[in-house]
């Protein structure tokens, strides 16, 4: 992030816009990149799978994995001999991670640095204990393509999860994310519209699991080489992050906020 694009966020959030963002990544993969931002409000975060505050560092909001769920996503990762991390929130409104095997911490993209730093817990558990440390509101599944794909048709057949299936650009990993089919990064922006009052949401999104918010706001922005069906699905095309494309977005389209009905939620892209 530019420091141009976090004085423009910066400046829009001093005069009473309201801004977030929602993110695939973790929230402790969040903190250090968003350092010089004023986020006040909590971020959707885990692809949607949880709200989290910058100011409290607490999970405020979530969408659980059922029980019976996350016993069905175990039975097919152990079938598979695939690896695991669970992520659970405790009644502190923290998080908590389970890891299935040793060899799951060769992962840097969860066992990370970040999580580290920020003293994330990690308690190698099997599946029988996730419980154990709170609510399993997201797991990811570490393993071979071949035992990803493997995996990803049986979880989608259960119809009451949703996978996330990519490749890790950083590793060149592929890697399968499980959350609740509740989850999502449109749940967690129109929670927050809700809670906010808000009267407009403006999403700016780039990727494909940003469709569904993209669908659910009153306008939406997509940067020039973002993915094709993002570019689609926008209301209007901007120019990329390098340009500060969703800053000057809201310094010339939503900078004059006058009065609290006329705020707009605004969620970006990540």
């Amino acid at each position: 992030m530019t420091p141009f694009t976090a004085e423009t966020i910066n400046r829009f959030v001093e005069g009473g816009g309201l801004f977030t963002i929602a993110t695939a990544r973790m929230a402790h993969g969040c903190i250090d990149r968003l350092a010089a931002v004023n986020l006040t409000l909590p971020g959707v975060v885990m692809n949607g799978a949880a709200l989290y505050s910058f100011t409290t560092n607490t999970y405020t909001h979530h969408y659980p994995i059922t029980e019976d769920d996350v016993r069905r996503v175990a039975d097919l990762i152990t079938t598979n001999s695939a690896g695991a991390f669970a992520y659970a929130i405790t009644s502190a409104g923290t998080l908590s991670v389970a890891y299935l095997r040793d060899e799951d911490l060769d992962h840097a993209q969860y066992y990370s640095e970040a999580a580290q730093a920020h003293q994330i817990e990690f308690t190698r558990l099997s599946p029988e204990r996730w419980a154990d440390l709170g609510t399993i509101i997201y797991v990811a599944v570490i393993g071979s393509d071949a035992q990803l794909d493997a995996l990803e048709k049986p979880l989608a057949e259960l119809g009451t999860v949703q996978t996330f299936l990519f490749r890790n650009i950083y590793t060149d990993r592929n890697c399968l994310e499980i959350a609740s089919a509740a989850a999502g990064k449109a749940s967690g922006a129109e929670y927050l519209r809700k809670a906010l009052r808000a009267d407009a949401l403006i999403a700016f999104g780039d990727n494909h699991n940003d469709l569904g918010m993209m669908a659910a706001a009153d306008t939406s922005f997509a940067p020039c080489n973002a993915v094709p069906e993002a570019v689609a699905a926008a209301t209007t095309v901007i120019d990329t992050n390098d340009n500060d494309g969703v800053a000057r977005v809201i310094m010339e389209r939503f900078s004059a906020v006058e009065a609290p009905q006329d705020r707009a939620a605004v969620a970006s892209m990540e």
